[in-house]
This record gives structure tokens, C-alpha cells and sequence, in this order.
């Protein structure tokens, strides 16, 4: 990437899947389409290729204006894609605390979001840029078994995220003037459940 921060990869190209947990009504989706000033998303996440078993990471997103953080509960999860039921798609590993467990258990299973992401780091340190493409998302809604052979492709949509600590947000300035477009508000798991067009 050509910038006077001096951009440079910092971890190999991977494949992200995220299963997103939503309420019986849909209120992350709702704050997240209305912009509320506080907000949070409950998602599981893996890596790799869909179809192999993984472990994976329980996060819960939240956001307060501009910033967000992610409370992680690394591992404590597995999921099977290849599984035909969602009792056997995810399952708690033994180590699984209870809280986890139950925040799962308390929502309803609402999309898979799968995407290729590189990622790039400035050479302070302090500006952390990803780059997804390649996505594709998967409506659990209507389905009362796991959902990855009906999905929908995001075709030329590429999703570009700057990161810095609390602490740098006056660099974020300098880096939005030497992006080649304006920085919007966006959400994956939103564009997932809007205007489905399956494959």
C-alpha cells in the first residue's frame, strides 16, 4: 500500500466464517441499522476452509460511537460444518464457561458471513488496516437445520476496516485522506440479512 505510514502485511491471507446470534426480534440488527450510539453482536468465529471441524472463538462485539472492543472467549467452542443438525453443527468444549454457554443458548442462530481477509500493519505500529473480499453470507432465518449450500455472493464488495487504540485517533485523519474513497458506516452481518439473493 503506498502511504507515508509505510503499510506492510503483517499476517498471511486467511479465510474468516462468523455465525451471528440476533434475538427472537432482531435487536442487534435493528440498533445496527438505526446507528444506535451503543451496540453489541454475539458471533462465532473460525478459520479455514468451511467444511472442516474447527475450534472456535465466542466474541461478543461492542461499540460506543467510534470505538469498539471484543470481550473473546477463545476456544471454548467447536464447530462441524459439515453437520446436518446445529446440536452437532456447535457443541461446548469442557472447558466452556457457563456465561458463554448461556449467551449462545439464549439466541436464535440468524447468518454465516464467510470472506477472504488480508491484513496490513503501518510501520509505527499504530494504524492496523484489514481488507475482506470474496463474501459470502448465508440466511439461517428460515431454516431449522444448519444453512451453507443456499447462500448469497457479495459480488465486487470490498470491505476495507482502519483500526488504532483509543489512545492514536487523531491519526485517523491522516490515514482517511490518503484512502481513494470516503469511510462509511458499514456492517457485514446487516448486508447479510438485507435483500437475500441466493446462489
Amino acid at each position: 500500500m503506498f502511504s507515508p505510514l509505510r503499510f506492510s502485511k503483517t499476517f498471511s491471507q486467511r479465510r474468516i466464517n462468523s455465525l451471528y446470534f440476533d434475538s427472537i426480534d432482531l435487536n442487534s440488527l435493528e440498533e445496527s441499522i438505526e446507528g444506535f450510539t451503543f451496540r453489541t453482536k454475539l458471533r462465532l468465529r473460525w478459520y479455514g476452509i468451511q467444511k472442516s471441524q474447527n475450534a472456535a472463538t465466542l466474541e461478543i462485539k461492542r461499540k460506543n460511537g467510534i470505538f469498539s472492543w471484543k470481550n473473546l472467549y477463545s476456544n471454548q467452542f467447536t464447530v462441524n460444518p459439515m453437520a446436518k443438525r446445529w446440536d452437532s453443527f456447535i457443541w461446548a468444549n469442557s472447558i466452556c464457561c457457563p456465561h458463554a454457554l448461556r449467551r449462545t443458548q439464549s439466541l436464535r442462530k440468524v447468518s454465516i458471513i464467510s470472506y477472504d481477509r488480508k491484513y496490513y500493519q503501518s510501520f509505527n505500529r499504530k494504524v492496523r488496516i484489514t481488507i475482506d473480499d470474496n463474501l459470502i453470507s448465508f440466511d439461517q432465518r428460515r431454516r431449522i437445520h444448519p444453512n451453507l449450500m443456499f447462500g448469497r455472493q457479495h459480488l465486487n464488495q470490498i470491505v476495507v476496516e482502519v483500526k488504532v487504540d483509543a489512545s492514536d485517533a487523531e491519526i485517523l485523519p491522516v490515514v482517511f485522506n490518503q484512502l481513494p474513497f470516503s469511510p462509511k458506516r458499514f456492517s457485514k452481518y446487516c448486508e447479510s440479512l438485507i435483500h437475500p439473493n441466493y446462489i
